[in-house]
């Protein structure tokens, strides 16, 4: 059982620039189905676009949610920052970071409710170019990934590479490569299907 109330929506346009969040309170657990009681929660989201003529196309957005009852509290929220540039059909850069952090604390630990903490960052560039004659789409990319959690951390940086291939049928595969050149070293391997 649960209920909901929104206390603020709002949003506006004006010529390439554009903004629009939301702040939301709601309950649950009314009828006790878990334990800990009534789930107390805060949600709140924002989201702005813009572009700057002749330099780049502008984008943030961000995500909080936190939640509470008799055991503790969890809370968590991410955000995206990223700034892109297209050159003409030949290709596209793309700069940013996003960041997600998960946190929970109980009021008391027990063998079965553990405190955790978590908070994954990266600071990223990709460059794509698509291939003349639809051929498909090369992506050169670069990541340095930062990991924490309550008792350990994990640094690297990473160069990608990526082949998307043409879309048939309106199914597109992709294959990618990461080659991680500093701190935990490795590779990684991806394939996917989009449609």
């Amino acid at each position: 059982l649960e209920f909901r109330r929104v206390l603020f929506r709002s949003g506006f346009s004006f010529n390439s620039t554009s903004m629009h969040g939301s702040y939301t309170k709601y309950e649950s657990n009314h009828n006790h189905r878990y334990r800990g009681g009534t789930l107390k929660f805060d949600e709140a989201s924002f989201a702005a676009t813009s572009r700057i003529p002749h330099v780049a196309d502008l984008r943030f957005n961000t995500h909080y949610k936190k939640g509470k009852n008799e055991l503790g509290r969890n809370k968590n929220y991410n955000y995206d920052v990223n700034a892109s540039r297209e050159f003409g059909v030949w290709a596209k850069l793309q700069v940013g970071r996003n960041q997600s952090v998960y946190d929970t604390k109980f009021n008391q630990e027990t063998v079965y409710d553990h405190n955790y903490y978590s908070k994954y960052t990266t600071d990223y560039a990709q460059l794509d170019i698509p291939i003349p004659h639809d051929l498909g789409k090369l992506t050169l990319g670069h990541d340095m990934i930062h990991y924490k959690t309550l008792n350990y951390k994990n640094n690297y940086n990473m160069m990608r590479f990526g082949y998307t291939f043409p879309t048939w049928h309106r199914l597109t595969p992709y294959v990618s490569w990461g080659f991680r050149y500093h701190g935990q070293g490795g590779n990684d391997f991806s394939t996917g299907l989009a449609y």
